[in-house]
């Protein structure tokens, strides 16, 4: 018969996701029942571990579920966490055009049958449900094993990828509301928690805990620094690619402007002796002129997070070459933070590859776009 489920390993253990809506299953609150593990599930859903299934829930009702004795006689094979911990370096650039701040419905294509969302802008397939509360090690393993979609090149995201599904254009529009939802187009992504988020992408030689993984929180947006890949819990959400990454080189220099081929947008390369507050800045950034060339603006958050270079061990997390002269320290947007937009703003620190809110009436450094 048709599975209804997807498939996948975590910790040595096969487990069946059940595909049938509502898709929102979770890893937790593991309850044994007759030799069984039932993993407690979101919208009455749940996990079925392979095994005695049949005999715990009834046959009908394992084989609904996707479980039963020969659920994952097809799942793919464990993947230790000293196979999965790698990521191609080239995941962690920046790789296409980015997203508005809030994109909407519109942007994503929904396969409920196969529990996936394809976004048009990025191209980047997401696993649409979000499992809670592993260690970094088994849910970099967990999506290395995931087969949602009939696909074996899943991974857990960088931070990069997963920071264009946040919706920081809900935060604005739900500033007054009194509402507490996560930062994500949530139609799209329903089950998403207000949690910290694993991604494969590490901190750098400026942070405090140099190598271990960033964690993206989807309460509200800000990055923050693991301090062990062993105790540490966080959620997670997998990923894969559906096109081929562009062809180096990704920057291209000319008249102190700073060509982007991967996300189609133009930098000012050199930084003024200057900082600016926020109300400032988009003020500097239309009234610049590079190489006879006008038009450009204060960037929003995305697009100044896709500068950021995670593949840099030492030094800034950008592109040295491209841009000389960087600053350690917080470069400012024009996205504002919805709790209150006049008292914090989202900035970018090219130190530590950071994505966090300031607190407004302050200055700092300016890099325009166009």
């Amino acid at each position: 018969m048709t599975r209804a489920c997807d498939k996948f390993r975590v910790g040595g253990s096969r487990y069946c996701v059940p595909r049938s809506p509502p898709l929102f299953c979770a890893l937790a609150l593991v309850l044994s029942v007759s030799g069984c593990q039932l993993l407690g599930g979101i919208g009455g859903k749940i996990l079925v571990e392979d095994g005695d299934a049949a005999a715990a829930m009834g046959a009908d009702a394992a084989a609904d579920a996707g479980g039963g004795p020969d659920a994952g006689d097809d799942a793919p094979p464990y993947v230790g966490p000293a196979d999965c911990k790698q990521t191609d370096p080239a995941f962690e650039q920046a790789a296409w055009p980015v997203p508005a701040d809030g994109p909407d419905g519109t942007n994503y294509v929904i396969d409920d049958a196969q529990g996936t969302v394809l976004d048009k802008t990025t191209h980047l397939m997401w696993q649409r449900t979000s499992l809670p509360l592993a260690s970094y090690d088994d849910a970099k393993c967990a999506c290395r094993s995931y087969t949602g979609g009939g696909f074996h090149d899943w991974r857990m995201p960088t931070l990069l990828e997963m920071v264009t599904i946040i919706d920081y254009a809900k935060n604005i529009n739900q500033s007054g509301t009194g509402t507490t939802v996560a930062a994500t187009n949530t139609v799209v992504f329903p089950d998403t928690r207000l949690e910290y988020y694993w991604t494969a992408s590490t901190q750098g030689a400026q942070s405090l805990m140099p190598g271990l993984p960033i964690l993206l929180d989807f309460g509200n947006g800000n990055t923050a620094e693991s301090t062990s890949t062993g105790t540490s819990r966080g959620d997670f959400r997998c990923v894969r690619s559906t096109q081929a990454l562009p062809a180096p080189p990704r920057f291209t220099v000319q008249d102190g402007i700073v060509h982007d081929a991967s996300t189609k947008l133009s930098w000012q390369q050199f930084l003024v002796n200057s900082m600016f507050k926020p109300s400032e800045a988009a003020g500097y950034c239309a009234g610049l002129s590079l190489g006879g060339q006008q038009g450009f603006r204060l960037p929003t958050v995305k697009e100044l997070a896709s500068l950021i270079d995670f593949t840099t061990t030492k030094g800034l997390r950008i592109d040295e070459r491209s841009f000389p002269g960087t600053q350690s320290l917080s470069y400012v947007t024009a996205t504002r933070y919805g709790a209150d937009p006049t008292a914090s703003v989202w900035v970018v620190d090219f130190g530590s590859g950071d994505i966090i809110l300031q607190v407004a009436d302050q200055a700092f450094y300016v890099r325009c776009v166009k």
